[in-house]
C-alpha cells in the first residue's frame, strides 16, 4: 500500500472516530438535560419546590453546555424538539439559532428562557435572554429577508401572560460579528420606523386554529409581504389584516386585506 494513502487513510478514520466520540457525548448530554426537565413536569404540581430547583439546575447546565460547546449549533437536539421540553428555531441561512423552554416557575403567567446562538464567519456567538426580570417568551419561527444587500432576521416570539393574555411580535436581527442587534428599524408606517411589532390579543379568540404554535404574525416569502392581524378593541383577533411590502428600504406599510 503506498504510505501517502495510508496516512490519509489513517487521518480520516481518526477525524471520524473523533466525530463520532463527539456525538455520543453531546447525545448522553442531552439525555442528561431530558432528565431534569422531565423532573420539572413530575414534580411541577405535587413538589414546586422541587420543581423550581430542578428547573434552575436544567437552564444552568444547558445554558453551560450551548455557549461553551460551539459543536451544539449543528447538533439537533431531537430528544428535548420531540419530547416539547424546548422549542428549538434555525434561519433558513442556517446562521442563527434560538433555543426556548418553559421554566414552569410561574402559574398561568408562563416563564421563558431563550439562548441566541449566531455564526459569523466560522466563529459561533451565544447569548441569553431575558434579563431583569422579564417573564420572557419562545420563538416560533425565523425568516430571513435581503434589505439593499444586508441581511435581516424576521424572529417571531411568543409571550403567555394568563391563560387568556397572550402577545405575539415580530422583532428584526441583524448579525454583527460578536453581536446580535435587535434594533434594525425596518418596519415603516405612519412616517415611524420601528424594530418590532407587537400584538396583543385574547387567546380564546383564536383557540379553535388548527397550528401549534399559532401562525398569527406571518411573513409570505412568494409575495414579499408581512401579515399582521388586526386585533379589536376587545384584544378579539379578526380576518383583516395589515399588508407590509418588502422594498429596499424595509417593510413598508401598504394598507389591510
Amino acid at each position: 500500500m503506498n504510505w501517502r494513502f495510508l496516512v490519509f487513510l489513517i487521518f480520516f478514520t481518526g477525524m471520524g472516530y473523533q466525530g463520532s466520540s463527539q456525538a455520543t457525548r453531546m447525545a448522553e448530554k442531552e439525555l442528561h438535560c431530558a432528565n431534569l426537565y422531565s423532573k420539572i413536569l413530575g414534580l411541577h404540581y405535587s413538589d414546586p419546590d422541587s420543581a423550581a430547583i430542578y428547573s434552575n439546575k436544567f437552564e444552568n447546565e444547558f445554558k453551560h453546555l450551548i455557549t461553551t460547546q460551539p459543536a451544539t449549533f449543528k447538533y439537533p437536539f431531537s430528544q428535548l424538539v420531540d419530547s416539547n421540553f424546548c422549542f428549538i428555531q434555525t434561519s433558513p441561512d442556517k446562521n442563527l439559532k434560538i433555543y426556548s423552554w418553559g421554566t414552569w416557575l410561574g402559574g398561568t403567567m408562563h416563564e421563558f428562557r431563550t439562548i441566541y446562538q449566531w455564526k459569523h464567519k466560522g466563529i459561533v456567538h451565544s447569548k441569553m435572554r431575558p434579563v431583569n426580570g422579564d417573564i420572557g417568551s419562545y420563538c416560533s419561527n425565523i425568516y430571513n429577508v435581503a434589505i439593499a444587500g444586508k441581511c435581516y432576521y424576521l424572529v417571531i416570539t411568543n409571550a403567555i401572560f394568563s391563560n387568556k393574555d397572550h402577545s405575539q411580535t415580530i422583532t428584526a436581527y441583524t448579525i454583527n460579528g460578536n453581536q446580535l442587534e435587535d434594533k434594525a428599524a425596518i418596519f415603516h408606517t405612519n412616517g415611524n420606523a420601528l424594530s418590532s411589532i407587537s400584538i396583543n390579543f385574547d387567546f380564546f379568540s383564536v383557540v379553535d386554529r388548527p397550528e401549534r404554535p399559532l401562525k398569527l404574525i406571518a411573513y409570505n416569502e412568494s409575495k414579499h409581504e408581512l401579515h399582521i392581524p388586526f386585533v379589536d378593541k376587545n384584544n378579539q383577533v379578526s380576518q383583516r389584516k395589515f399588508i407590509y411590502r418588502l422594498t429596499e428600504k424595509g417593510f413598508e406599510y401598504a394598507g389591510m386585506q
